[in-house]
């Protein structure tokens, strides 16, 4: 017998055996029903609520409950809609200490972000990590929190007297306030999924979510033409009726548009992160392929073996490639410990692990196994939200390989102006400005209630910062944190911890550093199907899976074989970089000309832009649109021309579309027009 083939066969015999040895007939059936239980939408069975439990289920649950089985309240560490934890009391505001938003002496979030956050030149990171980091963050992020935004307390973001590019305060909503809390305890806020890195956004933190996304046939999962993730249809391809069973999605308009379904409900904000999602659903199908060719039959079993793995295999990543490319170090595992509380700080997912939005490129690169630009080369990260048919076009793999050859942002304040001025901009209505995401970030800690930076790094670290040198030794940095706000002890914690100087070999600071240590070390230490713990996960399948890095999982689901071994470091095309965009002096970038693709620079621009045609240009009109769709100018050239300047000096400051038509077709470009 093959030597793969035996492995496969001796690891299916191990887990049969460990489940009888184990469990009782009548406590598998229990388990079973366990498992398929989402307490959410069902009472908690009495079975749940009995102690002492003496058995283990083999599988995780699909709603994270029953992980520590050690005590009542121990039963929810980890689960789904669950408070999000205080290891540091909240500072609320001083009108009502139990609810009120914090920082009322500090500036307003926006012009706290155009200090610090305005990125007029790019740095890309100096250790040289690709793209894949911050993917790979926010793939993970959907793995372990979701707060949900409420609808009844508006408290938009102020502008400051300077402000040239919004024109109304910025739209803020707090997030939901957590039932029961408020009254005689601080407000808390709650996290919809489950906390563990158990894959949840490929196969969903409820019954529901998953058992609309099962085939529930060979144990596989449903996908759609070109394996990719199924559409919430009624079969599950596009072609077909919106489904109005299928689980909510963040762009589904109210389950009125087309989009793809997956564990998570945010799968669709860009397509990288929707193609993160589409190879863990190819990974879970292959395996079970793998599976059925070893001779292993039984959709329950199919299913819930083919879910551990791929468990398993993205803690594998996490913790073998994805912290130590961040510098990030953990202790030493040393086994299961059932008095650890996993559940997601308040101080992680509000601000220590917003640390991706400062790494994120205004561009998403598409390349060929050969290196080679497909379609456009790179689409502009504003073209690219909650656009998911740009993966039926182009598929995963140039999106993939693209992140695997390009340079992300260096880890500082600085986000990119998409971001701060676009962000959430909808595609199909181009009347929608966007968000500041850094605002909000500043806005997100206040509502809730998040210790100031020197608080937050006394309890990590043992010693606060005596000034705002300690913070950062780039005198400008320190400056304009101390001109902003004045005492060391009123510092916002996520710009604080974005401030700070990065440990040696290191992309992140000490007190961030320690922030992300202790959730990850909590979430390791305090999971019982951790894969080095797991019994259940036979060692024979751990070691195989210990072997395999991200490289390999992409490898094996697309048609790409040309990704260095460890993606987190960038390999960029021969000729390049991995810089692929160079900030120009006005403040955002140098558009590179692909393809004939009609590009806008610079942008944002104060008196002129320049539209490049490419090679044998173009002929045609042009019309300039405001934001609230009213023709302010409009030009027409004849004979083909490479390039075309425009005055719009005479334009007040604001959002505006150009609008292209010419023998090639018609493009809409989105210009952001400043102040002269």
């Amino acid at each position: 017998m093959p030597e793969k083939k035996t492995t496969r066969v001796l690891a299916c015999i191990l887990l049969t055996l460990t489940c009888t040895c184990t469990i009782s007939q009548a406590q598998r059936d229990l388990a079973g029903k366990l498992f398929l239980t989402n307490p959410r939408t069902n009472p908690i069975p009495d079975e749940r609520t009995r102690f002492p439990i003496t058995f283990r289920i083999p599988f995780r649950t699909i709603d994270g409950t029953s992980n520590n089985i050690s005590s009542r309240q121990a039963l929810i560490y980890g689960a789904a809609d669950i408070a999000l934890f205080r290891e540091i009391p909240p500072q609320y505001g001083p009108s009502d200490p139990l609810n009120a938003m914090g920082g009322v002496n500090r500036p307003g979030a926006r012009k706290i972000s155009n200090v610090m956050c305005d990125e007029p030149v790019t740095h890309f990171n100096e250790r040289g990590l690709s793209t894949f980091v911050y993917v790979w963050g926010q793939f993970i992020d959907h793995d372990m929190s979701s707060t949900p935004t409420g609808t009844t307390e508006s408290v938009p973001i102020l502008l400051p007297n300077d402000e040239v590019i919004f024109t109304e305060p910025i739209p803020f909503t707090r997030s939901e306030v957590r039932p029961g809390t408020g009254i005689t305890t601080p407000r808390a806020q709650s996290n919809m999924t489950t906390a563990w890195l158990d894959a949840s956004m490929v196969y969903g933190s409820d019954s529901s979510r998953a058992k609309w996304l099962r085939t529930f046939k060979s144990g596989k999962l449903k996908t759609s033409a070109g394996n990719l993730l199924p559409w919430n249809t009624v079969t599950g391809e596009f072609s077909a009726s919106i489904d109005p069973s299928a689980p909510e999605m963040a762009n589904d308009g109210g389950k009125t548009i087309k989009t793809f379904v997956a564990g998570d409900d945010r799968a669709s904000e860009h397509p990288g992160i929707a193609s993160l999602h589409t190879l863990f659903v190819r990974e879970h199908n292959r395996i079970c392929d793998e599976l059925i060719a070893h001779g292993v039959r039984g959709d329950e079993l199919l299913y819930q073996t083919a879910r551990k793995e791929v468990g398993a295999l993205i803690q594998i990543i996490t913790y073998q490639e994805f912290l130590p490319a961040l510098g990030v170090r953990l202790d030493a595992y040393s086994g299961y410990k059932n008095f650890v509380r996993p559940d997601i700080m308040s101080t992680f997912a509000t601000a220590g692990y917003r640390i991706g939005h400062t790494m994120v490129a205004d561009d998403i690169a598409l390349k060929s196994n050969d290196c080679v630009d497909v379609g456009p080369g790179a689409l502009d990260l504003v073209e690219a939200f909650w656009n998911p048919s740009l993966l039926v076009t182009y598929q995963t793999d140039p999106f993939l390989k693209g992140f695997a050859t390009h340079k992300q942002y260096e880890t500082d304040t600085r986000i990119n102006s998409v971001l701060r001025n676009f962000l959430f901009g909808n595609p199909a209505d181009t009347t929608r400005f966007g968000i500041d995401l850094a605002s909000l970030n500043i806005q997100r800690g206040r509502d809730h209630g998040l210790p100031d930076y020197n608080t937050v790094r006394r309890f990590y670290t043992g010693r606060a910062a005596q000034s705002f040198s300690d913070i950062s030794s780039d005198r400008s940095v320190a400056d304009s944190l101390k001109k902003l706000y004045g005492n060391i002890n009123n510092v916002d914690l996520w710009i604080g911890i974005l401030a700070e100087d990065h440990l040696p070999g290191a992309s992140v600071g000490l007190t961030m550093h320690q922030i992300l240590k202790a959730q990850f070390q909590h979430l390791r230490d305090g999971d019982f199907y951790f894969y080095l713990n797991d019994p259940f996960l036979p060692s024979i399948i751990r070691n195989q899976l210990m072997k395999t890095k991200l490289s390999d999982v992409l490898k094996r689901n697309t048609m790409i074989t040309s990704y260095q071994d460890n993606v987190f470091f960038v390999a960029p095309c021969p000729g390049e970089n991995g810089e692929d965009r160079v900030a120009d002096t006005l403040m955002v970038r140098t558009e590179k000309l692909v393809r004939g693709a009609p590009r806008l620079f610079p942008n944002p621009a104060t008196s002129s832009v320049r539209i490049d045609f490419g090679n044998g240009g173009a002929y045609g009109t042009i019309k300039i649109y405001d934001a609230e769709s009213k023709l302010v100018k409009a030009h027409s050239f004849s004979g083909k021309v490479s390039s075309l300047d425009l005055n719009i000096s005479d334009l007040k400051p604001g959002l505006y579309f150009i609008n292209i038509s010419n023998e090639k077709g018609t493009k809409t470009l989105k210009l952001l027009k400043l102040g002269n």
